[in-house]
């Protein structure tokens, strides 16, 4: 039975209309009218129940138990990770079994997967990393998906990322007994994408990494799923090499070690073929660092240890783990059981030891790259051979000796916030004082072809948070008179504390995400990791924070953005993420208001974003939400363009392009240094010269566009966090100035003050936790002393946004040699002055 529209099923659900069918029921795009206050649909599944005996005598009880069963374990999977669709409802009605879904606004992959069409290597390994993510939390569940293929999974519109829909378990497996009594499943499957175990009936968790692996082959090569079906059409099995796939020359562009990767994913035999995604993520990550070797072993030696023996959160050790550690070894075939029950009591022993160290160390040799607190020099602009000495004084533990060349590098090399920060740190171990320990994440090695380097926006930042640890270790020289003249910022900085009873330093460990999702997560998973660091600081770029907000959150570990501003990220609320600075709502107020305000008869308005970002392409609906309240009146979106798009966009067609619209206004939303858009945003400004309205977001406050050097006056309005000249008498201000010697901008503000909110959730607890610091952060009455930008406060009662914080509109003024941001109302002359001084 085929619902028709506006149709009520159980009193509850309205149909809107038909999205899909197939051979075991249909799929609905409805509304739930118990749910007013949601405006978003939902999808509303429709299963027909079969009969036992097929004569419509009886229902299929066992069925329809199977079915109850596995829409429990979907609810369960939807509520433990967000790469699922929430999963609402389930109930019988009739002749049918219904499954009531989020509905992911987005495309399926299908729209990018084409035949004839090879995606780049990057983009393949991103899709590849994306889809094994979600599949290994699907397996770790019990839960073989059965129907992997490009049209199950979607991208959604709002932050690109990917979601696995339609769960054969669910709707379309029965199990079934043979003649002989042996257990199997309908074969579940679509053409090309199925291995040969699952056609046979005996699926394994792997069969879902080789339907993964096969859209892989796809991606890269350009082949039709039809082409790989056919055995007249390449790529083709070949019968003398155990039927593999002869694929790799069709991929020129690919890395022989990725295609070793693929060729494992798709081996015709399950036994030798992958075994877990986990092992292909560990895979890719090595290949990504540059240090893969594919395993050439048998695969009786191939099996991965767990992935963890000790929680560090809850500091207790999985003996079970353990076991399967010592039953896979030498030692449980030599010794008799009670002697293993031994060994396993002793490493218990020694885990306690480790895990309720007081002073748990971080150690650069264990938990690798890119995760330091002094002991590597992480900023590439920032290696001078006397910080590089420091650094690696630090590593061997002669702190005394690292604390007089990091001060030595400050005040000869240079002022650099990495280098305080790691003054501080050594400051700290020379002198033997109890501290709390922070960790700050960002963008300092994005790759090589990114044109304007991420580092020099991440100093910045790090000057944020050089800045607050430093007002919290200045505190203990009025208890340490031997420490005097060890800290620079004496008689400039006010002191504060992040203690309530004895006095305590602050630690902050650098983390350098390279605004890149592989690096990100590995440095997020060995962070969480680390029980006594009490909270993260960034990251920097929507995309990153999105990323990485949810493996924070299973280990309760807070969360404070200074710069992510997408909605995606509290339309759900999370118990550990907080964020100080405004959001793509309050942005796109700001910049549509000004629009409106303009005198131009009638605005014509080109878009310039990228739709793959969260950031950028969530301030572009922003915008046009709101533009929505002008609809019929002289605004009108002419014309978008995609700045990612490095093989079609060029910034000169796009200006002729636009000239022949008539378009007299341009929003340019580059995003934060995911791709090379700021860079093209730089081109447009350039090659425009001042001839349109050039609107903007945050990310254009940078020195690449105040160094832009123009015949004609530019017309450049930005929405800002904070600038120097519009608080040029403020404490913050005043001492940001005498302890970097120059102007700083936003950037600096908002790390700033995320830093001192989280100092201030630890000082409030009497024995800190990372459980008591998100309490602290939730707290209705929490209040941050002597912050950059105002009161801070939390819209608690509903997510981690902050209350009653707007942007600041800002233009750009020429001063002669180069160019200064201003308030609008704001002279010109009065901004150069200010610039000067």
């Amino acid at each position: 039975m085929t619902l028709n529209q506006d149709a009520i099923v159980k009193g509850q659900y309205q149909i809107l209309h038909q999205v899909g069918q197939g051979g075991f029921g249909v799929t609905y795009l409805a509304k739930d009218n118990h749910q007013p206050d949601i405006a978003e649909p939902i999808i509303l599944k429709q299963i027909r129940l079969p009969q036992a005996n097929g004569n419509g005598q009886s229902r299929d009880t066992n069925y329809l138990k199977m079915l109850e069963t596995e829409a429990q374990t979907l609810w369960n999977l939807s509520l433990l990770d967000r790469r699922i669709p929430k999963f609402f409802a389930k109930f019988e009605e009739g002749e049918y079994f219904y499954l009531a879904q989020e509905y992911i606004e987005g495309h399926d992959l299908s729209r990018e997967i084409v035949a004839g069409v090879r995606i780049h290597e990057e983009q393949a390994i991103a899709m590849l990393q994306a889809i094994l993510q979600i599949l290994r939390f699907v397996h770790s569940n019990n839960i073989i998906h059965r129907d992997i293929k490009p049209a199950n999974i979607i991208r959604r519109n709002s932050d690109q990322k990917l979601f696995l829909i339609d769960f054969g378990a669910v709707t379309e497996s029965a199990t079934l007994l043979t003649s002989a009594g042996i257990s199997r499943t309908r074969a579940i499957c679509t053409d090309g994408y199925a291995p040969a175990e699952q056609l046979a009936g005996m699926p394994q968790f792997n069969s879902d990494i080789y339907a993964l692996g096969i859209m892989m082959m796809q991606t890269v090569t350009g082949s039709s799923i039809q082409a790989i079906c056919d055995s007249q059409s390449i790529p083709r099995r070949d019968p003398s090499d155990n039927y593999r796939y002869d694929w790799e020359s069709y991929a020129p562009h690919i890395n022989p070690q990725i295609k070793q990767i693929i060729s494992r994913i798709i081996e015709y035999n399950y036994q030798t073929r992958y075994q877990s995604a986990e092992k292909i993520i560990n895979d890719l990550e090595e290949y990504i660092s540059g240090t893969i070797v594919v395993n050439p072993e048998p695969l009786e030696q191939r099996t991965a240890p767990p992935t963890q023996i000790i929680n560090s959160e809850t500091s207790e050790l999985d003996i079970t783990e353990t076991s399967k550690i010592i039953d896979h070894s030498w030692f449980s075939h030599r010794f008799q059981p009670w002697l293993r029950f031994l060994a396993i009591a002793i490493i218990a022993c020694i885990a306690t030891v480790i895990i309720f160290s007081p002073r748990l160390q971080l150690d650069s040799s264990t938990i690798g790259d890119n995760i330091t607190s002094g002991e590597e020099v992480q900023d590439p602009l920032s290696k001078g051979s006397i910080k590089l000495k420091a650094a690696e004084e630090y590593q061997q533990k002669k702190y005394n000796e690292a604390l007089a060349s990091f001060q030595e590098s400050w005040q000869d090399e240079s002022r650099n916030a990495e280098t305080l920060i790691y003054l501080n740190n050594a400051f700290l171990e020379a002198n033997k004082i109890d501290y709390q320990t922070i960790a700050v994440a960002v963008p300092l090695k994005t790759g090589k072809d990114k044109i304007i380097k991420s580092s020099e926006i991440s100093q910045d930042f790090l000057r944020g948070f050089a800045q607050a640890q430093t007002e919290v270790n200045l505190n203990l020289l009025n208890n340490n008179q031997k420490n005097t003249q060890q800290l620079p910022g004496q008689n400039i900085l006010t002191p504060r504390t992040i203690s309530s009873k004895a006095p305590k330093g602050l630690k902050v460990v650098i983390i350098d995400d390279g605004n890149q999702t592989p690096q990100a997560q590995k440095v997020a998973q060995v962070i969480a990791k680390q029980s006594n660091i009490l909270g993260v600081i960034g990251h920097y770029t929507s995309k990153m924070t999105l990323d990485t907000v949810d493996i924070y959150e299973e280990k309760n570990l807070a969360q404070i953005s200074y710069g992510s501003t997408t909605k995606e990220l509290t339309k759900q609320s999370r118990d550990n993420f907080f964020r100080v600075v405004y959001t793509n709502k309050e942005e796109a107020a700001a910049l549509v208001k000004y629009i409106e305000q303009t005198d131009y008869q009638d605005k014509k308005i080109a878009v310039f974003y990228n739709p793959s970002s969260g950031y950028s392409n969530n301030l572009k609906i922003a915008i046009y939400n709101k533009l929505e309240q002008f609809k019929g009146s002289n605004i009108q979106v002419v014309k978008e363009f995609d700045l990612a798009d490095e093989k079609n966009f060029s910034t000169h067609i796009a200006l002729q392009e636009v000239e022949k619209l008539g378009a007299n206004i341009f929003l340019l939303l580059p995003d934060g240094l995911e791709t090379n858009s700021l860079a093209k945003a730089v081109e447009i400004i350039e090659q425009d010269n001042g001839s349109h309205l050039i609107l903007g977001g945050n990310p254009l406050i940078n020195s690449k566009v105040t160094n832009i050097q123009t015949t004609q006056p530019l017309n450049l309005v930005v929405s800002a966090f904070w600038f120097p000249q519009a608080n040029s008498k403020s404490e913050f201000q005043q001492h940001t100035k005498q302890l970097w010697e120059t102007n700083v901008n936003g950037r600096t503000a908002m790390a700033y003050d995320a830093t001192v909110t989280m100092i201030e959730a630890i000082k409030r607890q009497t024995n800190p936790t990372r459980k008591g610091t998100i309490e602290e952060l939730k707290n209705q009455d929490l209040s941050v002393p002597r912050t950059a930008t105002g009161e801070i406060t939390f819209n608690t009662s509903k997510n981690g946004d902050r209350l009653n914080f707007y942007p600041t509109l800002v233009q750009l003024v020429n001063c002669g040699d180069s160019n200064s941001f201003v308030r609008l109302s704001e002279s010109s002359k009065l901004a150069c002055q200010e610039e000067l001084r």
